[in-house]
C-alpha cells in the first residue's frame, strides 16, 4: 500500500498542523507569562525593600548628626551649626521626598516593565502591519 498525498490534503495538513502550533504557541506564551508575572512580583518586592533601604539609612544618618551636635557641648560651633541645618533639610528630604520617589519608581515599573509578553507581540504584529500597508 503506498502514501500518496494530493495538494488538497497537503495544504489540509499544513491549514491542521499550523493551527495546532498556534495553540500550542499561545498556551506556551500564557504560561511564560504567568511564570514571569510571579518572578516580576518578587523582583518588584525586593527592588521596593531595597529602594527603602536609602531613606531609612538617610534619616538615621541625620538624626544622628542633629542629636550628636546637640548632646555634646564640644561641637555646639557655629560651623557644626551649619552643618546641623543641612542634616535637618536632608532629613525633610529622606523623610519626605525619598518616599514618595521610592513609591513613584515601584509604581512606574510594574506599569511600564512588566508588561505580558503576548500583548507585547500582539502591539508588535498590529505595528507591523501598520507599516507594511
Amino acid at each position: 500500500m503506498s502514501v500518496t498525498a494530493t495538494t488538497a490534503d497537503a495544504t489540509n495538513s499544513d491549514h491542521i498542523y499550523s493551527t495546532e502550533m498556534s495553540n500550542f504557541s499561545a498556551l506556551q506564551l500564557s504560561t511564560v507569562a504567568t511564570a514571569a508575572d510571579d518572578v516580576a512580583g518578587v523582583e518588584l518586592n525586593l527592588w521596593s525593600l531595597l529602594l527603602l533601604l536609602f531613606p531609612v539609612a538617610t534619616a538615621f544618618g541625620n538624626a544622628l548628626v542633629c542629636v550628636s551636635v546637640r548632646t555634646e557641648r564640644n561641637l555646639q560651633t557655629v560651623t557644626n551649626y551649619f552643618i546641623v541645618s543641612l542634616a535637618v533639610a536632608d532629613l525633610m528630604v529622606a523623610l519626605l521626598v525619598m518616599p514618595l520617589a521610592v513609591y513613584v519608581e515601584v509604581s512606574f515599573f510594574t506599569v511600564l516593565t512588566v508588561v505580558r509578553f503576548e500583548q507585547f507581540i500582539l502591539n508588535f504584529k498590529q505595528f507591523e502591519k501598520k507599516f507594511k500597508s
